[in-house]
């Protein structure tokens, strides 16, 4: 069983008084109607627990929360926080709607939701924020109709997926022409030019503020940085002879392995060269990858693909994850 909010709380709370403390609670409350990791049903519900406590003291703790009271009780919290990378790529400030909750009733979280975007929108006028974006999962009626009626355009649809590495062996393919491994320095700039063709379907190139250039830029420099350790901790490379034909990167989530106890990692960018397409590439580089992960004592894994791309979840499927999660991507104007 779970422990209770109060339990959780009492070891950690500094607040300054009663009331402080209460409200510090009520937002532990507000949590719970918060989408965890996508492969929440892979973590225990105490572990849970934790990860929600955290992620309360870390909003709690932000400059850029607004709250909704009524008769001194918390009704909703949302956050917001600015995007650099985003902003630099984009030429003009950019930030994302970090969380938006309030209680799980339709009617309810649909007013406190709305009274919640308003006061985000509003605040983000001194920083000169023009593009905003926000993340709900496609269950959440209340959220997406409030972002409908806030003026938010939906860009992006995701599905994620999941699967454990800690059960039975994995299974593994081979080709007697294709070489699997970890980024090698001389990879980089077929690994590049991969990246500046091989996405279309994402919610940048979605995007009508965004020319079909800057998204493809954004994608090479991602690829950069994830080939030099700084947005991801490895790259696995698909290679004939001196040609790259498909990369996959991947990020183990250190903040959830921290609060939960749990070894978790994302599949964060995959992509084949378009020629390379139909002979098992991807497969051959996702089971590599689940096998480098599983020899790093991960526990579990996800990964996330356009609603569109069908193909890419059927591999997934094949492979051994299964759907556990599908979330809508909305951005806004000011």
């Amino acid at each position: 069983m779970a422990l209770t909010i109060s339990e959780q709380l009492a070891p950690s709370l500094q607040a300054e008084s009663s009331d402080d403390a209460g409200e510090f609670i009520r937002l532990m409350e507000l949590c719970r109607h918060h989408p965890c990791p996508a492969c929440a049903d892979l973590i225990p519900e105490q572990a849970l627990e934790r990860w929600r406590l955290a992620e309360a003291q870390q909003w709690a703790g932000w400059g850029r929360l607004v709250r909704v009271r009524h008769g001194g009780r918390l009704l909703g919290a949302a956050g917001w926080h600015p995007l650099p990378w985003d902003s630099r790529h984009f030429g003009f400030p950019a930030a994302k709607v970090e969380m938006l909750m309030a209680d799980d009733d339709y009617a309810s979280k649909r007013l406190t939701a709305l009274e919640l975007l308003t006061e985000v929108t509003t605040r983000c006028a001194p920083d000169g924020i023009r593009h905003l974006t926000a993340r709900t999962g496609a269950e959440d009626l209340a959220a997406i109709h409030v972002l409908q009626t806030a003026g938010f355009e939906l860009m992006d649809g995701i599905q994620t997926f999941s699967r454990r590495l800690n059960g039975p062996p994995l299974p593994r393919d081979s080709s007697p022409s294709v070489r699997v491994g970890l980024f090698e320095q001389w990879q980089l700039d077929g690994i590049l030019r991969i990246a500046s063709a091989a996405y279309r379907f994402d919610r940048f190139h979605s995007d009508s503020a965004l020319d079909a250039g800057v998204a493809d830029r954004l994608h090479a420099d991602w690829l950069a940085n994830s080939c030099s350790g700084q947005a991801a901790d490895a790259v696995m490379v698909a290679s004939h002879a001196e040609e790259v034909l498909g990369f996959v990167t991947v990020r183990i989530e250190r903040d959830i392995e921290r609060w939960c106890g749990v070894r978790l990692a994302t599949i964060v960018l995959v992509a084949t060269a378009s020629h390379a397409r139909g002979r098992g590439i991807g497969r051959l580089l996702t089971l590599e990858t689940l096998q480098w992960l599983a020899d790093e004592k991960v526990d579990a894994v996800q990964v996330g693909t356009q609603l569109a791309n069908t193909p890419a979840g059927r591999l997934y499927e094949n492979c051994g994850f299964r759907l556990n999660w599908v979330s809508l991507t909305f951005r806004k104007l000011l």
